[in-house]
C-alpha cells in the first residue's frame, strides 16, 4: 500500500475516519474494483485498417 499515491492518501484518509485496517483495506479494494470495472466497459474506438498495406503497417508500427 505504500508504493502508490491515492492509495495512501486513502489510507490516510480512511485511518483519520477512525476506520480499523481491515475496514480500509475492503474499502480500497472496492475502489479498485469500480476502476476496472470503468476501464473495461468504456467503448475503444478501433482505427479503420482497411486500404494501403504500407499505411497499415505504419500505423501498427511495423
Amino acid at each position: 500500500m505504500s508504493s502508490d499515491a491515492r492509495t495512501r492518501d486513502h489510507v490516510a484518509r480512511q485511518t483519520a475516519a477512525g476506520r480499523t485496517r481491515k475496514e480500509f483495506i475492503r474499502l480500497l479494494k472496492r475502489a479498485i474494483a469500480r476502476e476496472i470495472f470503468r476501464y473495461l466497459t468504456t467503448p475503444v474506438t478501433v482505427p479503420d485498417v482497411s486500404g494501403d498495406p504500407l499505411q497499415i503497417c505504419a500505423l501498427a508500427g511495423i
